[in-house]
């Protein structure tokens, strides 16, 4: 949680401990992520679509929101 009360994802370089980057959860729990070379997904539970959302690795920038497939019954 950041001090705007947001949800932060943050990158740190494990070899030096810096900070990255940081950037503010478009929404609610991350349930489950993959990461690749490029960029972290990230699945949230906010609408019933269950999104990811798309992060670029390098600057930590929101690329894309995608509707996920599940549905709740």
């Amino acid at each position: 949680w950041g001090e705007d009360g947001d949800r932060h994802l943050v990158a740190v370089d494990a070899a030096t401990g810096e900070k990255l980057w940081e950037s503010v959860s478009p929404g609610a729990e991350i349930t489950n992520f993959t990461i690749s070379k490029t960029r972290f997904y990230a699945v949230t539970l906010e609408w019933d679509a269950v999104p990811v959302n798309v992060f670029d690795l390098q600057s930590g920038a929101l690329i894309a929101r995608l509707a996920g497939t599940h549905s709740r019954h």
